[in-house]
């Protein structure tokens, strides 16, 4: 069929070669008439008013006859009609019609149009692929299907693949017609390296007497397991001199053959030689659309006071069961340094929690969030809004219902996990100049906001950090550099996080 309308396309080219050709051998004995030639009344003659025209035909009625306005003319034809989906239509020139009027030359272009099969993807096709399994693409990309072709749909379908970190479209998508007759499209795709090892080493000195202490984190991310975009991801992290967290999880995209997510998480954390959590949650998700995922699941938690924990807040060993729901938003150009759109990620959770001390029904909120606005090619405000807070009947909360936060994920201006309470929060505005795909320059200022009762009493504090950070793509991997304040630090106690990602 191409080459069938590249045959066509160059026989009209060299019919209008030779009415050009012809009009100026007229124009040439009518020169006491009119220099120039302009378009009249041009007709679109067709089977079936699928599009409308009218606004086209009416542009260039009497605009000047040169071939660069019939090449646009012709071009916005077909365009519009490209835009409908009607990539393979034809439009022939039938007839001239060249009289004189007024002293002027009108041309009044009759043109017949054949509009062909509107062109909607039944199916995928891949080129580039070596460990990634077509068959898992095509179901990534399903929502896609039997929908027609526009630079809308490539958009969106280019964003949905890079949102995979493993895989980039590399080039334009292609028609491509099967011998059923069948319309596809060939996505040309790269493979990426797609692990990743992340390592983040901080320092915080000491202030008076205390001496200063290293903090730490390790990150590996396995990605793209067997071909099927299955992730296994594993976490531990030195959150100060006393603390630890260690984190699993396995995600897979598809359950079989049914079109669920499933995921499955561990998490161990030591909190200041007081108490040992253990938790494991299952979760099960669906994707409404692209952009769009609810999720559903069941955790089970353990709460380990160590002998220090027993005698100094009185804890007792404690079990919750919680029912969660889930929905997550994102619509990011991209997942490293997004020039447009944003995420937002709902969780709630409802259980119980009981211990030889309490009963207490419980509600756990999550909220994870980020807004990207570019005000020039390479400035972007990138605003972030994150929430985690517990209710429990009667208010009796203790050591073991606090969130921690503080550090190189949140508030950079403190130590990790130095902020604590049962409802926290903190909000981030950063001002990058981007430096390309994977490295910036910023500032960033957080406030944040934290909650707990203490004898009874209601406490609440709004603490704040600023700074500047570095993010630099290098052949060794991406490496990152905050330098960040607290609300008291000077230069010589300001926080110092170092980070260094790397894709194998």
């Amino acid at each position: 069929m191409f080459w069938e309308l590249q045959i066509i396309l160059k026989f009209i080219y060299r019919i209008l070669l030779i009415l050009v050709l012809i009009l100026s051998i007229c124009l040439e004995g009518r020169s006491q008439i009119s220099d120039s030639t302009y378009f009249g009344n041009i007709e679109i003659s067709t089977e079936k008013q699928v599009v409308d025209l009218e606004t086209i035909v009416q542009k260039y009625k009497d605009q000047e006859v040169t071939q660069e306005s019939y090449n646009n003319l012709t071009g916005d034809i077909l365009l519009n009609l490209k835009l409908k989906g009607y990539y393979f239509a034809i439009l022939n020139l039938e007839n001239t019609n060249i009289y004189t009027q007024n002293d002027s030359i009108l041309l009044n272009p009759k043109f017949d149009l054949d509009y062909n099969e509107k062109v909607k993807i039944d199916t995928f096709y891949f080129s580039g692929l070596e460990k990634t399994e077509p068959e898992y693409l095509v179901r990534e990309l399903q929502n896609y299907q039997n929908q027609t072709v526009s630079d809308r749909l490539t958009r969106r379908i280019r964003r949905r693949i890079n949102a995979l970190q493993f895989l980039e479209l590399n080039g334009n998508a292609d028609i491509v017609q099967n011998r059923k007759n069948q319309f596809g499209l060939l996505l040309p795709v790269k493979e990426k390296n797609n692990n990743n090892f992340q390592g983040i080493a901080g320092y915080v000195p000491g202030k008076g007497r205390e001496t200063g202490y290293f903090t730490g984190k390790f990150d590996i991310a396995l990605s793209n397991l067997s071909g099927k975009g299955r992730r296994l991801h594993l976490n531990w992290s030195r959150l100060n001199q006393n603390s630890q967290e260690f984190h699993i999880e396995f995600y897979t995209p598809w359950i079989w053959h049914f079109n669920y997510s499933g995921q499955i998480n561990f998490d161990q954390t030591l909190r200041d030689t007081i108490l040992v959590s253990r938790s494991i949650n299952i979760s099960l998700g669906k994707h409404l659309n692209p952009n769009l995922e609810i999720q559903i699941s069941g955790e089970y938690n353990s709460q380990l006071p160590t002998p220090a924990g027993q005698e100094i807040y009185g804890l007792s060993l404690r079990i919750d069961k919680y029912f969660g729901l889930g929905l997550k938003f994102d619509n990011r150009e991209a997942l490293y340094n997004p020039r447009s759109g944003g995420m937002i990620d709902n969780k709630i959770k409802i259980g119980n929690n009981r211990s030889n001390t309490e009963n207490s029904l419980a509600l756990n909120y999550k909220l994870s969030s980020e807004y990207n606005y570019q005000f020039t090619s390479e400035m972007v405000a990138n605003l972030g809004f994150n929430f985690q807070g517990k209710w429990k009947r009667g208010e009796k909360s203790n050591y073991s219902d606090y969130f921690w936060f503080g550090g190189s994920e949140s508030m950079r201006g403190y130590p990790e996990d130095f902020l604590n309470g049962t409802r926290v929060g903190w909000a981030t505005l950063e001002l990058r100049w981007l430096q390309g795909m994977y490295s910036r320059l910023y500032l960033f200022y957080e406030r944040g906001y934290l909650y707990f009762r203490e004898n009874g009493k209601p406490i609440r504090d709004y603490p704040a950090s600023f700074g500047v950070g570095i993010r630099l793509n290098s052949r060794a991997g991406i490496i990152g550099l905050d330098y960040a304040f607290d609300e008291d630090d000077s230069f010589s106690t300001a926080k110092i996080h170092i980070r260094f990602t790397n894709r194998f």
